[in-house]
């Protein structure tokens, strides 16, 4: 068995201290006293100086910078966090440690470490074993459609491409990973060990973990990441989800929303791969996990699997028509209207409704032929569904700023032509 490499620390240069409150290495410049503070000193937020071992491979991606291990023991009332991640990065992410931001809603949510004792006991679901699904999450109450289930706060959080890093190489990787884990809480660790794994592959056993159940695109300035939750790991995949979740990159919070009414005794699901594909490019996707889905969409029968394939293929297509109409202004009002109300019956069959895209293309759809109105009407849908199935920091997305952009151009347009 070849060992492991050494934890050994990056040696800092002249101007750059080695760690930081928020951060390390860091440009010497960039700190006001001017000076580096002293690792006997207070490295708060973080638990203790940041650990950044010497890749292996430094010839690989030599621009970029080395993740470093940051930890949090006392994290959401001591459940802990520990990230894998670029110093700039985590120092990004000081100021949402901090419990007091927390609104109280998450904070007394029964599934939140914030809440108090009493009302941890009143979650209103359990985990226990499925048959052939191994762990999930099982409602002991009814639930209203867009009432929220659980919440939750990341455990772990990584640099997506680290994960499979060659410059770190799967070594490293794996002992930064368990040194990440061994940091965080005793009652933290067990509950991490104890988490589905799935995949084999040359990385240990905290990357299965991860990849198993780590909910990914999540951004850190724009940059993609992995979180670890405790109990939002728990919840199974299902290609027609009972649940989505959202997340609030300003407190670290993760929800889970019901997506219609729901009784006690079902089990909550969600998606782990894109909304509206075919039974077929769903199995490919799901390749990925190692597993073969056996919801009730995918264990239908076969001539039910095909009128939901069908569906979902003449949905596909009105999106590139659509699209190409838009570009070309080509389509009359009542044919765009005909093609909408199709989509829009077809979305609620199949329980697409978290497909906010065609919100957009719809409201392009009518800018394209000056039908300011309705071009608002879609434009304030898709604002509002962002807010619903990605939360209120989403809201104000690139995206949907864009949009917006393009909706008011068009309004300025046609005053100025009635002029």
């Amino acid at each position: 068995m070849t060992p492991l490499p050494s934890l050994t620390l990056s040696t800092p240069s002249p101007s750059t201290c080695l760690w930081t409150p928020h951060g390390s290495p860091y440009p010497l410049a960039s700190l006001a006293s001017g000076t580096c503070p002293s690792p006997s000193g207070s490295s708060a937020p973080w638990s203790r100086p940041p650990s950044c071992p010497s890749p292996p491979n430094q010839h690989i991606g030599g621009d970029q910078p080395d993740d470093c291990i940051f930890t949090y023991p006392t994290f959401r009332n001591g459940q802990g966090i520990a990230l894998i991640t670029s110093p700039s990065l985590a120092a990004s992410l000081a100021e949402s440690l901090d419990d007091s931001i927390v609104p109280d809603f998450y904070k007394t949510f029964p599934s939140s470490p914030q809440a108090p004792s009493h009302l941890q006991r009143k979650k209103g679901y359990t985990v226990t074993s499925i048959p052939q699904r191994g762990q999930g999450v099982i409602l002991t109450r009814d639930v209203k459609r867009h009432e929220t289930v659980l919440t939750g706060h990341p455990v772990l959080l990584v640099r997506f491409d680290f994960l499979s890093s060659e410059r770190f190489g799967s070594g490293l990787i794996e002992k930064m990973l368990e040194e990440a884990v061994r940091a965080l809480p005793v009652e933290t660790q067990r509950a991490i060990e104890g988490l589905a794994r799935g995949r084999k592959g040359k990385q240990g056993w905290v990357a299965d973990v991860i990849r198993t159940n780590g909910y990914g695109g999540l951004e850190v300035e724009g940059v993609g990441h992995i979180a670890l939750y405790l109990e939002g790991s728990r919840v199974n995949h299902g290609c027609r989800p009972t649940v989505f979740w959202r997340y609030s990159a300003k407190t670290m919070t993760m929800e889970m929303v019901a997506v219609r009414d729901l009784k006690a005794g079902e089990e909550i699901v969600h998606t782990y791969i894109p909304l509206g594909y075919t039974l077929q490019e769903r199995e490919l996707m799901l390749k990925a996990w190692g597993f073969k889905c056996t919801c009730a969409m995918c264990s239908a029968s076969p001539q039910e699997v095909v009128k939901s394939d069908d569906r979902r293929e003449r949905l596909f297509e009105i999106h590139q028509t659509l699209t190409s109409a838009t570009e070309e202004a080509s389509l009359p009002r009542e044919r765009i209207d005909t093609i909408v109300r199709e989509a829009s019956a077809l979305i609620e069959l199949e329980g697409l409704d978290p497909l906010i895209e065609y919100m957009f293309v719809f409201a392009r759809a009518y800018m394209s032929i000056n039908e300011a109105a309705l071009a608002m009407r879609y434009t304030q849908l898709a604002e509002a569904k962002l807010t619903l199935y990605e939360g209120k920091d989403n809201a104000n997305s690139e995206a949907m700023q864009k949009l917006w952009r393009e909706l008011r151009e068009l309004e300025k347009e046609m005053e100025e032509d009635d002029w």
